[in-house]
């Protein structure tokens, strides 16, 4: 999931932006998508970095510490408010590699083209058969 070309350039693809959050139980990570995204890797790594800061925007009324960690596949960050349990969440990205609803869309896409040419093509019909016959 590099994003890029075999040549090494960067390769424009659809990319997820997800965030994954302890539940309030603390027992597991509750996965959120954030918005889906069209560039490259590094620019969807920036507009996810985007989201982790509005995400842990600054609260003056917060004294947890908040640490921010740089991952493979984008960011981790730890609340930690002292004797109480630590918050994390993981904010990563993800390669667009199947959508059913791109099917989905394409499908209703053939078929709509299709009833469009059948129309057309009775539309025509009706055209060759209103024009006056020339006689020779």
């Amino acid at each position: 999931m590099t994003g890029e070309a075999a040549d090494g350039e960067a390769r424009v693809v659809r990319w997820g932006l997800f965030v994954e959050e302890t539940t309030v139980m603390h027992n597991r990570y509750e996965p959120r998508e954030l918005s889906e995204f069209t560039g490259t890797r590094q620019e969807a790594l920036a507009r996810l970095e985007e989201h982790l800061r509005e995400f842990l925007a600054y609260n003056p009324q917060d004294t947890a510490r908040i640490r921010i960690y740089r991952t493979a596949d984008g960011f981790f960050s730890m609340r930690d408010r002292g004797g109480l349990r630590a918050r994390g969440a993981r904010f990563s990205v993800g390669e667009l590699i199947s959508d059913t609803d791109d099917a989905k869309k394409a499908a209703a896409a053939r078929k709509q083209a299709a009833k469009e040419a059948k129309a057309a093509e009775r539309r025509a019909r009706r055209e060759r058969r209103r024009m006056p016959v020339e006689d020779d």
